[in-house]
């Protein structure tokens, strides 16, 4: 039977591997490294938030809803004219 490891398990092996060959800590030092370094929380990753274009696409995306209801309330193909940036879109049906 061929037993796998994570990667994670691996780099762990390998981390106290180098606590305790390279660094001089002892079995005992080395668990209570390992267990201070899990214990602190892990750093928030930032992701760049663009504000304008969120925005931006709210507003289009609330255009085409107001276009979509009023083109569903006309009940056939048309020219419709948005409210918000009188831009016209024409639907042909059938």
């Amino acid at each position: 039977m061929v037993k796998g490891y994570i990667r994670k398990d691996v780099e762990t092996l390998l981390q106290i591997k180098k606590l305790l060959y390279e660094d001089g800590y002892t079995i005992a030092g080395a668990k209570k490294l390992l267990v201070t370094r899990s214990r602190e929380a892990p750093k928030q990753l930032r992701f760049d938030f663009d504000r304008a274009a969120f925005c931006k696409v709210l507003k289009d995306l609330r255009n085409e809803i107001h276009f979509l209801l009023s083109f569903m309330d006309k009940g056939e193909g048309g020219t419709v004219k948005d409210s918000q940036d009188n831009n016209e879109r024409k639907i042909v049906t059938g």
